[in-house]
């Protein structure tokens, strides 16, 4: 008995391609089935973290509308995320004197704020999310919250 008979049918029975047309469907519903019916059954955790977020030469009155309890935005929405404490300090430049020794002075209009952010992060793996931001030290931050948004780079990360 020959695997494909004269008519292209495996067996005798079925056309080649109609079976491989038949089995490209039941792979398909299978799939989507397997994805429809697998749940994440882990909980998620919730963990708290301060992030520690360093904003330099900001201009103008930024530190005086950052204030304690203000939530933080991302993608003009709220998220888990507020504002525990501000640190202003005078921002300072280093400048090369005639004599070739160099000289750190303040800026005057700029100041340097260090901002500590709560942030709750609810999921099962490592990292830390701010609405669809992800939190890494060294990484740029938009300190944003309903009054005051300004540029900033992510110094600490502390778990509570």
């Amino acid at each position: 008995m020959k695997l494909i008979d004269d008519k292209g049918k495996l067996f005798g029975l079925i056309n080649v391609i109609d079976l491989a047309i038949v089995l490209v469907v039941v792979a398909l519903v299978a799939g989507i089935v397997i994805k429809m019916g697998s749940t994440d059954d882990k909980p998620k955790e919730s963990k708290w973290y301060m992030v520690t977020v360093y904003c330099e030469d900001v201009q103008g009155n930024v530190a005086e509308n950052l204030k304690p309890n203000d939530r933080i935005v991302y993608g003009n929405v709220y998220v888990d995320g507020y504002v525990v404490s501000v640190e202003e300090f005078p921002a300072k430049d280093t400048v090369v004197l005639p004599d070739g020794t160099l000289m750190e002075v303040e800026k005057p209009g700029y100041s340097d704020i260090l901002v500590k952010v709560k942030v709750l992060y609810q999921g099962n793996d490592n990292l830390i999310m701010l609405g669809k931001y992800q939190v890494n030290i060294g990484k740029s931050f938009a300190m944003k919250t309903n009054r005051v948004e300004v540029p900033g780079i992510v110094y600490d990360i502390e778990e509570l």
